[in-house]
């Protein structure tokens, strides 16, 4: 559907890995408050172009070799200009006249837009990431998912890379001045046991088997915004136990995300589990609204009219005479996207928005209405 031949040539280019790293470097990190604030993001690399980049790389074998400052300059406009005409590629078949339109259709509705944890920095989905999945705790332990060892060392793998970043800018400074020459930063972001601590080394080996892509063996993209393993685990193997990883933040991301995907593959599991994350969350924000002073909070509240449940509140919190009602929805079915089912996809957001505008306003009402004869909850203030 998408014209992808231009930008897959050029991620098939000799030594592009390189040319990738110097584009990161450039467009994905930040050196000071001016930049922060003068620099335009939409300019810039974002993470999907990234993870799109990465996959298109995993179809091929693996080419280190290091292309001359000519070839290089030639691989990074080349590719930011396939990346610009894909964008306006992907605007024109969104553009619609109404919502509507873009809603049925649905070509390019992919999970992120809805689900996926796309607000937060690097260190909220690491301090996250294990409360989001204690209730899975031992299911994702026995499939080799340690959760809070993977998130210490991706803070340990973040730290590395930008000690290895400043030492990498200030030898770069000095060649300049004494060759004219610089080097590229490929080596910034290539990972190995000989970078971590000991005492971490099963940990990362655990982790690379779950969350890269070996070169060579990704499955050919065939449109851009469909799932591809890459989005998922955004670093490619050099080694058995080398990886290549452009942006740890990425990975940071896919810890608190790509989890889920194991649990819902199984079934049974599943089956029985699926509200999990919703009841962790539900505690999550309530730990995030507890230091607030005067407010009370009570969680799991039914409300009920002749003794039957006309209504269920995921977690209320009151001060004085107002009340706010909180719903938590989590990823429970999402799996459509993975799959390719763009039609499940659009029915599964559909149905999800309805049903949520339809409980909160079947409980404003009710409590609006004083239709009901008891109320209970399961968790009275903070637990």
């Amino acid at each position: 559907m998408f014209h992808l031949d231009d930008l897959r040539k050029i991620t098939r280019a000799t030594g592009f890995i390189h040319t990738l790293s110097s584009i990161v470097v450039n467009e994905s990190i930040f050196y000071s408050a001016h930049q922060i604030k003068t620099r335009n993001r939409f300019d810039l690399i974002s993470f999907n172009e990234v993870a799109l980049l990465l996959s298109l790389m995993s179809e091929a074998p693996l080419d280190l070799s290091f292309p001359d400052s000519h070839e290089a300059a030639r691989q990074y406009q080349a590719c930011k200009a396939a990346l610009d005409a894909l964008h306006d590629e992907i605007s024109s078949f969104s553009r619609g006249d109404k919502i509507e339109d873009l809603f049925t259709a649905g070509q390019h509705f992919i999970e992120p837009i809805f689900y996926a944890a796309g607000a937060g920095f690097w260190f909220d989905y690491l301090s996250l990431a294990p409360r989001l999945y204690e209730l899975d705790k031992q299911f994702l332990f026995e499939r080799g998912y340690e959760i809070e060892e993977f998130s210490a060392l991706l803070r340990e793998m973040q730290a590395i890379f930008k000690t290895r970043l400043r030492d990498f800018i200030r030898e770069q400074r000095k060649n300049i001045r004494k060759i004219g020459l610089v080097a590229s930063p490929f080596v910034c972001f290539v990972f190995s046991p000989s970078d971590i601590p000991q005492a971490q080394i099963d940990t990362y080996k655990k982790f690379i088997d779950r969350f890269s892509v070996e070169f060579g063996k990704g499955p050919i993209v065939k449109d851009p915004l469909d799932y591809h393993p890459c989005k998922a685990r955004p670093a490619l193997r050099l080694s058995d136990t080398q990886i290549f990883v452009p942006l740890v933040p990425m990975l940071c991301e896919q810890l608190y995300e790509s989890p889920f995907y194991t649990i819902a593959q199984d079934k049974s599991y599943f089956a029985s589990n699926a509200n999990n994350r919703g009841l962790a969350s539900e505690l999550m924000l309530g730990e995030i609204l507890r230091p607030i002073e005067h407010l009370e909070l009570i969680r799991d509240v039914k409300v009920k009219y002749h003794g039957s449940e006309i209504g269920q509140i995921d977690l209320v919190a009151v001060f004085g005479a107002a009340a706010i009602i909180f719903e938590v929805k989590t990823k429970r079915l999402t799996q459509a996207s993975k799959s390719g089912s763009t039609k499940d996809l659009i029915n599964d957001i559909q149905a999800g928005i309805l049903e949520a505008q339809r409980q909160l306003a079947g409980i404003k009402s009710a409590l609006l209405s004083k239709a009901y004869d008891n109320i209970s909850w399961g968790c009275p203030g903070f637990c």
